[in-house]
């Protein structure tokens, strides 16, 4: 790291530490440390940054739940937050600082259960900004918009932006984090997203049967209907589609009605 990245960061790290100054009976803080100069050697930088960071480590120890089913007490304390996130930013170097501790010292320990108090808050951190990007895209690109012909790039930039980022981080959200309320729209606008011509028009005679009912019995034997024209289709495309097409929660009234049809098949 450049020297005037590393001082950078220090000054950080220091804004941090002030901030966390408690009463002496609640949390034991060295003294306030000067801004460092400059001029100071990269090793003597890196000393400082290292000495601040423990300091930290020691508040968060003391201060920042760490209970998996209980990451929401964090942010009650924004100074928490404010220090996972730091450690976030800066991996790399506070890595060093942890490595670099003498071993089975008060030090390292109290530095591994910051460590161990990140971990439960990086999990809980991506959940939430997940869900938050979760429920924007399951309005904008899902619902009303996914009747539109889409085509990759034809789509909303942030769309495109969304789905492409959880295709490639798909099985880690998934096991990470909870379903939403939000979760089956922001599928359907997904499986949109990265499906063939084929699965396109699929996903978009799920959502049409669903409109017309075509899983009620009347609606699906109707002999000039609209549910019959779909059938068909699924009839002939139907070995297409249960190779290469996810299924939808909203696919039920369709399968329902498709098969009540089918029975009364000549």
């Amino acid at each position: 790291m450049a020297p005037h990245s590393l001082l950078l960061l220090l000054l950080a790290v220091l804004c941090v530490r002030v901030s966390l100054v408690r009463p002496a009976d609640v949390v034991a803080v060295a003294p306030r440390l000067p801004p460092p100069s400059s001029h100071l050697p990269l090793a003597l930088q890196m000393q400082d940054l290292c000495s601040n960071f423990v300091v930290i480590c020691d508040f968060v120890a003391k201060n920042c739940d760490s209970d998996p089913h209980n990451t929401a007490t964090s942010d009650q304390n924004p100074k928490c937050a404010e220090s996972f996130t730091l450690f976030y930013q800066h991996n790399a170097t506070l890595t060093r600082c942890v490595q670099d501790l003498p071993a089975d010292s008060n030090d390292q320990t109290q530095a591994l259960v910051f460590l161990e108090k990140f971990s439960v808050w990086q999990k809980h951190n991506a959940c939430r900004l997940f869900h938050a990007t979760e429920a924007k895209a399951a309005v904008e690109c899902s619902g009303v918009n996914a009747h539109r012909p889409w085509k990759q790039t034809m789509w909303p930039l942030y769309c495109h932006e969304v789905f492409t980022m959880y295709k490639s981080t798909r099985h880690e959200l998934d096991q990470l984090c909870d379903r939403t309320a939000n979760s089956e729209a922001f599928w359907e606008g997904y499986v949109d997203y990265i499906g063939s011509k084929t699965c396109k028009r699929y996903y978009e005679l799920v959502r049409e049967a669903r409109e017309h009912r075509c899983g009620e019995k009347k609606n699906a034997l109707s002999g000039a209907g609209r549910c019959r024209e779909m059938f068909q289709w699924y009839v002939e495309n139907q070995r297409v589609v249960e190779t290469d097409c996810y299924e939808l929660k909203a696919s039920k009234p369709f399968y329902r009605g498709f098969y009540t049809w089918k029975k009364q098949r000549p």
